[in-house]
């Protein structure tokens, strides 16, 4: 399995923050001797935290989770600390579940009760072969991990005609998660004109906290344009939060601040803006629903900033969050381009 795609799984596929509704209870109950020394293991759920299976192979875990069925994270024990290295991937479906078998070889555990097509999911793991992953997708659409890993696999060179193919015959329900909508949007963008710095600027469209559809275009002429991609499950994302509302209120009339999000849904998207920060949100801020906008500006960390002159060329570009780096940019970029009041 490729580092890259555990990286997928532990730091995308399960975000930060998520809100525990319900509890499952794993019973565990493994034999043997670890393999070697500090072979401990984590389970968690989708961005939660995670729960230590150590020294103690006859334990029950309660495992906290938004809602069933979910993803169960099985991971290496990093350093005895957090979630490291990803072994496995369950599907659950009922608030109880049971794992027996050799304690040093988790891959092969014994699950009850166990998804019809747990199989095919580890067999996806274990393949670095993006095309043979692709034909598995091909031929069981319905697994739960289908999206993410066609989505993944998109980005690992697999010929986007190919996927295509794929992406049609996925679920209902794989087509209008996250990953499915990512991969529409993908689909939708590929052979489209990609946001570029010295060149103009691409238009998309969003929604707000009201459902009011806004594009781009709308804003572009009277100031510059500070653009904020961020995404739910990007903790530097929400970190950046209070910087942005101080560049609002100190240079708000001279730069048109836009923070445009990607979430699963709009609630997601302000349960996690407003739990995460209590003062009022007074510029721009909207949900990317089709996530084409994201795609247009062909960037992959989070969070990502444009400066937009008013003009519409895409003049800056940069990426990730350190304290006060947002305001320093703005400040100068408002010095050299002579627009300070």
């Amino acid at each position: 399995m490729l580092p890259l795609l555990r990286l997928f799984f532990v730091f995308v596929l399960l975000p930060f923050p998520s809100y525990a509704q319900t509890t499952v209870t794993a019973h565990v109950k493994l034999s043997g001797e670890a393999r070697y020394k500090g072979q401990d293991y984590t389970l968690s759920f989708n961005g939660q935290k995670a729960q230590f299976l150590e020294s103690n192979r006859d334990t029950i875990l309660y495992l906290p989770v938004e809602s069933l069925p979910a993803l169960l994270l099985i991971g290496r024990a990093w350093n005895g600390k957090g979630r490291g290295q990803m072994i496995r991937l369950v599907y659950v479906t009922q608030e109880e579940i049971s794992f027996s078998g050799s304690f040093a070889r988790a891959k092969r555990w014994d699950i009850t009760p166990v998804y019809a097509k747990q199989w095919v999911m580890d067999s996806l793991y274990a393949t670095d072969d993006q095309d043979r992953r692709v034909d598995l997708i091909r031929q069981h659409p319905d697994i739960p991990t289908a999206s993410p890993l066609l989505s993944y696999a998109m980005t690992q060179g697999v010929d986007y005609e190919k996927a295509r193919r794929v992406y049609e015959i996925l679920t209902p329900e794989n087509k209008a998660n996250e990953w499915g909508i990512r991969i529409a949007a993908k689909l939708a963008t590929y052979q489209q004109p990609t946001a570029t710095l010295g060149e103009n600027y691409v238009d998309f469209e969003a929604i707000d906290a009201e459902g009011n559809v806004h594009r781009l275009s709308d804003y572009i002429g009277r100031k510059p344009v500070l653009l904020d991609f961020s995404d739910h499950g990007c903790r530097p994302c929400v970190q950046a939060i209070p910087e942005l509302a101080t560049i609002d209120s100190l240079y708000g009339d001279q730069v048109q601040l836009i923070s445009v999000w990607r979430s699963p849904n709009r609630e997601k998207w302000q349960r996690l803006v407003h739990s995460q920060y209590p003062g009022p949100v007074t510029w721009h801020d909207w949900w990317d629903y089709q996530q084409l906008g994201f795609f247009r500006y062909d960037f992959y960390t989070n969070p990502t900033f444009f400066i937009i002159s008013p003009e519409g060329v895409l003049e800056e570009k940069w990426k990730g969050y350190t304290a006060g780096g947002i305001l320093n940019r703005v400040e100068r970029y408002l010095s050299v381009s002579g627009k300070t009041n």
